[in-house]
């Protein structure tokens, strides 16, 4: 797999992308997915890469042998096209060549037709821009108001780069942005990995302003992953806990079938004190409980404590429904549950003494 950002700013374009192809957990290589065609002073074309690694090498050799273009009959390659926007239109045409070449070939092994690429960078004469060119070779242009492009595994890293990324971000800042979000894909997604290549592009130099492989041990780089891991631990640590009313001291016990609190409810439980009427019937005597308008529910066969720690044993006791009065509710038999936790259907009348234990005769 593959993971690749680029970002469209006000001053340039920062590209970034990981170097791992695999095929399969034992065969994992490191291959260059940024390619650089650069003429100082005339053009600068960056075309970064994600798919099927066969595809994708086809299409960049097209790209530099050159395509025959019908309307002139001449052969146009990434280094002779006048502007940014034919770069674009030739890479869709270089895709849909080697389609018509291997797809067929491909489907029949059943091997999927696969290729992303972002390209972006500046022809002499004409503006800067960044694509996002897909499989149909069609492809869709960054604004100031949409200023990244992914490719690959792009999930992990999005989050940040939706938060953070603008236009008007800075070079040096879009550099930290997308190595966050390159940090958060290798560390979610083993199909991604280092080194890293990051290019910098300041917008009508016509010329690249900055290239760097970034290696696992890089000083930058790992400074970076160690303290954005400690910020966010810290920033994790210091946002308070739910105050919910299922953990406050009058919150009734629920059980996972019950439907959600309605707002009523939930004042209802934080104002009402236990009483016969805001229970249910299979609560202990001693559970705090909730106004259910005004009707406790009866108890069913079903209605068993799964916790064998509250007194219900491991298979758990089927709930007896309570006599309700004044003082309280008591449970069916006189029988009461002084423990407690415990349901007033735990409690067990104690098995009878048999006469002769207690001396009496029992003939004679």
């Amino acid at each position: 797999m593959t993971y690749c950002v680029g970002l469209f700013l006000r001053e340039g374009l920062v590209l970034v992308s990981d170097t791992r192809t695999s095929a399969g957990v034992d065969n994992i290589a490191v291959y260059n997915k940024m390619h650089v065609f650069e003429r100082a002073g005339e053009r600068v074309i960056v075309a970064m890469t994600s798919g099927n690694l066969a595809v994708t090498q086809h299409v960049m050799s097209l790209i530099e042998d050159g395509l025959d273009d019908p309307e002139t009959g001449r052969t146009e390659t990434i280094y002779s096209v006048p502007s940014i926007l034919r770069a674009a239109q030739l890479m869709g045409a270089a895709i849909r060549k080697v389609h018509d070449y291997d797809g067929e070939a491909l489907r029949e092994q059943h091997v999927h037709f696969d290729i992303s690429v972002i390209l972006g960078g500046q022809v002499q004469g004409g503006p800067m821009k960044l694509f996002h060119i897909y499989s149909a070779g069609n492809f869709i242009q960054a604004t100031a108001d949409t200023p990244f492009m992914q490719i690959g595994e792009t999930k992990y890293g999005k989050p940040v780069l939706d938060r953070n990324a603008t236009f008007e971000t800075s070079p040096m800042d879009g550099v930290k942005l997308c190595l966050l979000s390159m940090d958060a894909t290798i560390r979610s997604n083993l199909t991604v990995g280092m080194p890293i290549d990051v290019l910098i592009y300041k917008r009508d130099s016509l010329q690249v302003g900055y290239r760097q492989r970034l290696h696992e041990h890089d000083p930058y780089y790992t400074m970076l992953r160690q303290r954005w891991g400690e910020a966010l631990r810290e920033v994790y640590r210091s946002i308070p806990s739910p105050d919910w009313p299922a953990h406050a001291p009058n919150a009734m016990r629920r059980r996972w079938d019950d439907p959600p609190l309605s707002p009523e409810d939930i004042a209802a439980m934080r104002r009402q004190p236990p009483s016969p009427l805001n229970r249910r019937a299979s609560d202990a005597p001693n559970a705090p409980g909730i106004e259910r308008r005004g009707q406790p529910v009866p108890a069913t066969e079903g209605d068993r404590m799964p916790e064998p720690s509250l007194g219900a044993g491991a298979a758990g006791a089927a709930a007896e429904p309570f006599r309700t009065g004044t003082t309280g509710p008591e449970p069916v038999g006189g029988l009461a549950a002084a423990t407690p936790g415990r349901r007033a259907s735990d409690a067990r009348p104690a098995p009878s003494t048999p006469p002769a234990e207690k001396g009496i005769p029992t003939s004679g």
